[in-house]
């Protein structure tokens, strides 16, 4: 179980700066014991069903996993942040996740490749509205490889995640990403290596997750057309790693 967060539970009393409720609704901070500005989120249970199996042989290694989540009282993310950037949750009037993950791996004399993938279907019911959970994509996989050619090694992986939304009513969307990254190593002796790695190499604008905002008016209130913020994360970027095992 999960019990809610101060932030659930005082979402009223510090959503934003100016002390009002994203649907326009002002409150008040001057009595904090007022019990119509504190939440009646509940905690959160999940029964979770699991059947798995394992590949295990001299060149292909591997495991498949499918599971079913059914929560009672799921904290969910309304897509919105409090003044400190932190995500908003409420409780779900119902809600599941059913899906099947994996990762399998081929090592052939001196090359090695290898897949991970999650494919899922979630719902939450949320004010009697089904939707997909926020922030919450249904494919993502790894592909990669690494070949070794005597003291050096190198390697490449390709990461897909599919979109997801930003909200509960499925409205705003955080777009797919594709994203490539290599790495060469070079190895001195047994016991001493050093190894580059070169993430994004074709540059890709990308981000992992955002939010829905709605523009604040001179007296605190909210409305108007939402709009959606995201955070983006880095270019082409690059670090170096030195190894010494003793």
């Amino acid at each position: 179980s999960r019990e809610p967060s101060r932030t659930n539970l005082l979402f009223k009393l510090d959503n934003t700066p100016d002390n009002y409720i994203t649907d326009g609704t002002p409150v008040s901070t001057d009595n904090i014991s007022n019990q119509s500005q504190i939440s009646n989120t509940k905690y959160e249970t999940v029964r979770d069903l699991e059947l798995g199996t394992k590949i295990i042989s001299k060149y292909l290694n591997g495991s498949f996993n499918g599971y079913y989540m059914h929560f009672t009282d799921e904290i969910v993310s309304i897509g919105q942040l409090n003044s400190m950037g932190i995500a908003l949750g409420t409780n779900a009037d119902k809600s599941y996740r059913l899906g099947i993950e994996g990762d399998l791996t081929l090592k052939v004399k001196k090359l090695e490749v290898g897949s991970s993938f999650n494919f899922s279907k979630n719902k939450v019911w949320l004010n009697d509205v089904k939707s997909e959970p926020v922030l919450t994509p249904n494919f993502i996989s790894n592909l990669f490889t690494n070949y070794k050619l005597g003291k050096i090694e190198v390697g490449a992986n390709y990461k897909y995640v599919a979109q997801s939304f930003l909200d509960n009513s499925n409205n705003f969307i955080c777009p797919e990403y594709h994203l490539v990254d290599t790495n060469i190593s070079y190895n001195f002796r047994n016991s001493t290596s050093v190894k580059l790695f070169v993430n994004n190499i074709l540059n890709k604008n990308w981000t992992t997750g955002g939010s829905v905002g709605y523009p604040t008016n001179p007296d605190g209130s909210s409305n108007g057309t939402p709009y959606r913020s995201f955070y983006y994360t880095a270019g082409t970027n690059f670090y170096v790693t030195f190894n010494y095992k003793f």
